[in-house]
Order: C-alpha cells, then sequence, then structure tokens
C-alpha cells in the first residue's frame, strides 16, 4: 500500500477544568499512516498527539450537538403535542419558550410572547403569578395544582380561573443544577368552575 510507518494514538477529550490529570475520555483512536518513515520521525509526537486531541474535540462536539438536537426534536414534540398549556420562563420572567395550546387560551400568537414579560402579555395575570415564579427561583421548590384566578373584566370574559404548576428548569437537568428557567403547566378550567356554580346554584334552589 506505499505505507512505510503507522501511528495510532487515543483520541481523548480534555479533562474537565478541575479534574484529575488524565482524566479525560477515550473516543476512539486516530491511525495515520506515512508513505515515507522519514517524516514520522521527523513529526513530533506532542504535534500528533495535539492533533488527535483535536479530532476528539471535533467528535464530542459533534456528538453533543447531535444529542441537542435530538432533545430540541423532543421538546418541540411535547410542546406540540401536550393537551396542556406549557411554557419556559427565564431569570428575567421573560417567555423563551410556549405552545401553541397555551398561546391559544391566552389568545394571542407564540411570537407575541417571545421575549416579553407577563405584565407585557397579561397584564391581568402578572400580580398573581410572578410572585409564584419568584418563589420557584428562590427555593427551587415546585408549585403543583394552583388555582390561580386572573382579573380580566365580565365585558372581555373573565375572570378566567386556571389550574397550574410551576416548577424550575435546572441547567443540565440535574437535580443540583444551577436554576435557569421556570417551567409552566396551565390548563384554563373556568367553564368547568361556572358549571360548578351553576349546579350549586340550582341544588340551593332546591
Amino acid at each position: 500500500l506505499g505505507v512505510e510507518a503507522t501511528a495510532v494514538l487515543p483520541l481523548v477529550t480534555i479533562d474537565a477544568p478541575g479534574a484529575a490529570e488524565g482524566s479525560g475520555r477515550v473516543l476512539g483512536v486516530a491511525h495515520f499512516d506515512f508513505d515515507d518513515a522519514a517524516r514520522l520521525a521527523e513529526t513530533s509526537p506532542a504535534a500528533l498527539l495535539a492533533l488527535a486531541q483535536q479530532c476528539a474535540q471535533a467528535l464530542e462536539r459533534a456528538a453533543l450537538a447531535e444529542t441537542v438536537a435530538d432533545s430540541l426534536a423532543l421538546l418541540d414534540g411535547v410542546f406540540a403535542d401536550a393537551p396542556v398549556g406549557l411554557a419556559f420562563f427565564d431569570r428575567d420572567l421573560r417567555y423563551v419558550r410556549i405552545n401553541a395550546e397555551l398561546a391559544g387560551m391566552n389568545g394571542l400568537p407564540v411570537d407575541a410572547h417571545l421575549g416579553h414579560r407577563l405584565e407585557e402579555v397579561l397584564p391581568e395575570l402578572a400580580d398573581a403569578v410572578n410572585p409564584l415564579f419568584q418563589r420557584v427561583l428562590d427555593t427551587g421548590e415546585p408549585i403543583r395544582g394552583l388555582d390561580v384566578v386572573d382579573a380580566l373584566p365580565v365585558e372581555r370574559g373573565g375572570p378566567r380561573h386556571w389550574r397550574a404548576s410551576y416548577f424550575p428548569v435546572r441547567r443540565g437537568g440535574r437535580p443540583d443544577g444551577e436554576i435557569i428557567a421556570v417551567g409552566v403547566g396551565a390548563e384554563d378550567v373556568t367553564e368547568q368552575v361556572r358549571q360548578a356554580r351553576d349546579r350549586e346554584f340550582l341544588f340551593a334552589l332546591g
């Protein structure tokens, strides 16, 4: 094959900051062929190791990108098909993601929410919900199944009743990860509440 010399080196990722030396992961091997043995002799081993490490980094980035793409695709599927309203708010309490279900409940398109705070989109809910967001950010504890009533005036169909849960979204999905967002799952139960009140009224009439 015209190969006079071969070098085989491990594809090792760079050690994480603060990790013990040599703790990088071995992803595979790099195989270098030379048509002139003198070229291998003239090539610095450190240069070959650096090249192998660059290859390892490229592979790791590609694997990470694929993982992120798969995760986002999964998240998109959940958001699209969930029968309840879902949204994520960043630490400044701005919408960073919302599904069509919740946007429809709010009577606005998805794009009208993104990058905006609740008081800019649904001012009638802000006073009731923003303190709950802040509580999740401060404590890291979820709030589940809470009934919330907005201040929408009667002429606009209000007040509306919501059953919502609020939960921390942590970096890397780890229980000890930094809280980077607040997630919301919400269901508009206004009609159920009104029907229940109508039944109670009719029962009281005898």
